[in-house]
């Protein structure tokens, strides 16, 4: 069955677009060259998406290894007032993956 399909779907799509060629003649070229833009297209947008998806589990992976510290050791960031630096540390991660975030959704 794999072997039959790997000869006989590529044999169909090539009897397919002669079968259009002798019908629209020209439109074919015309066709054709828009499934192959619309393909590479595709495909860029979606190798940026998965950057930016790649960028922003990174920044996650970053707020939550702090937050860990942050709850391991509680009674040492309130004991030596540091709750302001952790917390803007914090902050700007979130930030850095919301900006990621909302990037990624607009690819």
């Amino acid at each position: 069955v794999g072997v039959v399909s790997m000869i006989s779907v590529p044999v169909e799509g090539l009897a397919v677009i002669f079968c259009l060629w002798l019908v629209v003649e020209e439109a074919t070229l015309v066709a054709l060259s828009m499934a192959v833009f619309s393909l590479a297209i595709a495909h860029a947008g979606g190798r940026r998406v998965e950057a930016a998806k790649r960028k922003q589990g990174s920044c996650a992976d970053d707020r939550i290894r702090i937050l860990a510290e942050v709850l391991y050791g509680i009674k040492v960031v309130k004991a030596n007032g540091w709750v302001s630096r952790f917390s803007d540390r914090i902050l700007a991660l979130a930030t850095q993956e919301s900006r990621h975030a909302i990037r990624s959704k607009f690819l």
